[in-house]
């Protein structure tokens, strides 16, 4: 286990299978919280590697939706790629 916020533990057994995850830019996510609860988010990209392990950068559907309109970058978070879900036929 590794400590990720103060608090926060996370087991790294599922790393290894994180980093063949096919999501990509776009696709629609369900991204898990520290409360157990998952809240559907729009991937800004695929797995990238954090500091101390793999990530997704997520949005929220309205923001990706206004960045779309205003042809700019969305702004978003780094989540933890192992609490990350693709939904299927799920590209924006």
């Amino acid at each position: 286990m590794q400590i990720v916020w103060p608090g926060v533990w996370r087991t790294t057994s599922r790393v290894s299978s994180v980093a063949s995850m096919n999501v990509m830019p776009g696709d629609r996510v369900l991204a898990l919280n520290a409360r157990g609860e998952r809240g559907e988010r729009i991937a800004i990209t695929g797995v990238v590697q954090g500091r101390d392990f793999p990530v997704v950068w997520i949005c929220q559907p309205e923001e990706w939706d206004a960045a779309q309109a205003e042809k700019r970058q969305p702004e978003g978070v780094p989540w933890p790629a192992e609490d990350i879900s693709p939904l299927e036929d799920a590209h924006c």
